[in-house]
C-alpha cells in the first residue's frame, strides 16, 4: 500500500521504531490503523499498540518486527505491548527478551481491557526472570483477549524459578480473563532450565504464580481452545504438562491437538492443578486428539500419534494416515 510505512534500515532500532510509534499514537484519537509495508522493522523499545488501534503487516512472511535492543531490566525489551482492545495482525514477532520480573510476555504482553493477536507469527522470543510468563505472548489483562490463526514457536521462559510457565503464551492476570486461542499452532517452545519446575511449556493457564492459588482462584480465568495444535513443546527439569497446563475450571478445549509434548514428570501433553480442575475441564472437551503418553479425556476423543507431516521440519499438517483426520 502506498500510505505504508516502510522500513528505514537502521539497524539501531531507533529509527523505526520512533516512526511506528508516532503513526501508533496519532491514530488513537480515531481508532485507526497503522499499515507496516514489507520488509525487517527493527526497534529498540517496546511498540505500545494501545487505545484501540490496529497495527497490520503485509503477512507474518513479508513484515517482521525485531527488537534489536538490550536484554535489560526496565521491563521495555520486548517487540510490542498491546492494551486497550487493540489489535495486531498480519506481522511476525521476534527478538523480545524481558528480564525482570512480573513482566510477562517476551514478544507481547497484553494487559489492560486486553486486545486482539491476529494472523501473527511470535517466534525466538524469550523471558529470563521468575515470576514472569508466556516467553512468546504474555496476558496480565482483566479484559478479553483473543489470539487467532498464530504461529507461537521456538520461545521461551529460562528462570530457575518454579514459579512460571508458558513458553509459548502464559496468563497471569491477577483476575478476571476471558481468552480465547482459535485456529493457532503453538509448537517448539521450551519452560524452564536443568532442575526447574516449570508448567506448560507450550500453554500455561494461571491466574496468579504457581503455588500462590488458592480454591478462589481457580475460576477466574474463562478459556476456550479450539482447532489448535500444541505439539513438540518442552517442560526441561521436572517440569509438567509439556504441552498444556491449567489451574483454571472454566477451560473447554475443542477439536485440539496435544501430542508429541515432552516434560520431566507426569502427563507428557497436559497437566492440572488438581484432579477438581481436571474432572471441570474433561466435562468440556470434545473432539480432541491426545498422543502417547496422555490418557484421553473428553467426549469423543482421540488417542495415539498425531501423523504430522514432518514435524521435525515444521509442518504440522495432518497426513493420510492421521487418526485425527475427519474427527474434529
Amino acid at each position: 500500500p502506498e500510505d505504508a510505512i516502510k522500513p528505514s534500515g537502521d539497524a539501531s532500532g531507533a529509527t523505526d521504531g520512533q516512526v511506528i510509534q508516532a503513526a501508533l499514537d496519532a491514530a488513537v484519537s480515531t481508532k485507526g490503523t497503522v499499515t507496516l509495508g514489507k520488509g525487517l522493522f527493527m526497534v529498540k523499545t517496546q511498540l505500545n499498540v494501545a487505545g484501540g488501534v490496529t497495527l497490520v503487516g503485509q503477512g507474518w512472511a513479508n513484515t517482521v518486527i525485531k527488537y534489536v535492543g538490550p536484554k535489560d531490566t526496565t521491563g521495555k525489551s520486548r517487540v510490542a505491548a498491546v492494551s486497550g482492545g487493540s489489535v495486531l495482525s498480519h506481522v511476525a514477532i521476534t527478538g523480545g527478551k524481558i528480564n525482570k520480573q512480573y513482566e510477562h510476555g517476551g514478544g507481547v504482553h497484553v494487559s489492560g481491557t486486553g486486545g486482539t493477536i491476529s494472523w501473527c507469527c511470535v517466534t525466538n522470543n524469550a523471558v529470563f526472570c521468575g515470576n514472569t510468563c508466556g516467553g512468546g505472548i504474555g496476558i496480565a489483562s482483566t479484559g478479553s483477549v483473543k489470539i487467532d490463526h498464530t504461529i507461537v514457536s521456538g520461545n521461551s521462559v529460562e528462570a530457575t524459578s518454579a514459579t512460571y510457565g508458558g513458553g509459548g503464551i502464559g496468563t497471569r492476570p491477577g483476575g478476571n480473563l476471558s481468552l480465547e486461542i482459535d485456529a493457532c499452532l503453538v509448537s517448539g517452545n521450551t519452560a524452564g532450565t536443568s532442575g526447574s519446575a516449570s508448567r506448560g511449556a507450550g500453554i500455561c493457564i494461571v491466574n496468579k504464580k504457581l503455588g500462590d492459588e488458592s480454591a478462589t482462584d481457580l475460576d477466574k480465568v474463562t478459556t476456550v481452545i479450539r482447532n489448535t495444535t500444541i505439539a513438540n513443546n518442552v517442560s526441561v527439569g521436572s517440569g509438567m504438562g509439556g504441552g498444556f497446563y491449567t489451574s483454571q475450571k472454566k477451560t473447554t478445549m475443542a477439536n485440539c491437538i496435544l501430542s508429541d509434548n515432552a516434560a520431566g514428570d507426569g502427563d507428557v501433553n497436559v497437566a492440572f492443578f488438581s484432579d477438581a480442575v481436571k474432572s471441570s475441564v474433561a466435562e468440556k472437551a470434545s473432539n480432541c486428539l491426545f498422543g502417547n503418553g496422555t490418557t484421553a479425556f473428553g467426549t469423543a476423543p482421540v488417542s495415539g500419534s498425531a501423523g504430522f507431516v514432518d514435524a521435525a521440519a515444521g509442518d504440522y499438517r495432518l497426513a493420510k494416515r492421521s487418526p485425527a483426520i475427519g474427527k474434529g
